[in-house]
């Protein structure tokens, strides 16, 4: 049989509605040369159910990991497309039309080229849009260093990449695709497409207020490894520290609270009303 053009890897652990979601949105895409893989750890919510009847090829790989890119290390030899793509359970892409146009985009890149990128809307836990992410490389990378979103749901990586230049790196819980962009980058700058590609729900575990500080610290590490310098680095800090203990003391619907009135003191829109 022919390869797949994308293989589209979804790590999940008791997720199953959300991994439903996220099928049903794959279900409609008009470009239909792609594989899915399910790194599934011992989920408990029968996540079976859903992949039956579905008009692509579907593997769905039960193991023991460690964490995402454990998960993803794990399955990546089963993937069989030439670009991969990675989302969470509930992400989905933006139109029908996306992997139409992505492909198209893929097809006329140069064949050295690693890693492309468009962007991501970002939804706050309310449903509603809250901002597009995404941006051309120099800028991008200046985002990164700022602690900024970088749009890994609308970031397809050439498989190839991964047999010369490594996998993903799982001592890291939350900055592991950043730190195989910027690994990759020193290689091959990133390509960016100015097209919204897919869609996600703010309130990750990289956005949860429990996990705000880990993640600085986590992403600091990943900077200071590829030699980059952080840009408003003790304002970062001070801030994840300071949601963190709030998060200790105060019911979650008044950190909410707070959470969405900094937001719009700070001219942006509200993630959880």
């Amino acid at each position: 049989m022919d390869k797949p053009f994308f293989s589209i890897v979804i790590a999940i652990r008791n997720v199953a509605e959300e991994l439903a979601a996220t099928l049903d949105s794959l279900d409609t895409q008009s470009f239909g040369d792609f594989e899915v893989i399910i790194a599934d750890c011992n989920s408990l919510d029968n996540p079976g159910r859903y992949l039956h009847n579905r008009p692509y090829s579907i593997q769905h790989i039960v193991q023991d990991d460690k964490g995402i890119y454990d998960a993803w290390n794990k399955v990546l030899p089963r993937a069989q497309g030439e670009w991969v793509s990675f989302l969470g359970a509930g992400d989905d892409f933006t139109t029908d039309q996306t992997l139409t146009e992505v492909a198209d985009i893929l097809n006329a890149l140069p064949q050295d080229t690693l890693m492309a990128y468009g962007r991501i809307d970002v939804l706050g836990e309310n449903g509603k849009v809250l901002h597009s992410a995404g941006l051309p490389w120099p800028e991008q990378l200046r985002e990164i260093a700022g602690f900024g979103i970088y749009p890994h749901q609308s970031t397809f990586q050439r498989r190839s990449s991964l047999l010369h230049h490594g996998n993903f790196d799982s001592t890291l819980a939350i900055a592991g695709d950043i730190d195989m962009l910027l690994r990759l980058s020193k290689v091959r700058p990133p390509v960016f497409f100015d097209l919204s590609v897919a869609r996600f729900v703010y309130g990750g575990i990289s956005n949860k207020p429990a996990s705000k500080e880990a993640v600085v610290v986590e992403r600091d590490q990943v900077l200071k490894r590829h030699a980059i310098v952080a840009r408003k680095r003790a304002l970062v800090f001070g801030k994840a520290r300071f949601v963190s203990l709030l998060n200790r003391f105060l019911p979650q619907r008044v950190l909410h609270s707070i959470i969405d009135l900094y937001r719009q003191i700070t001219g942006r829109k509200p993630r959880f009303r």
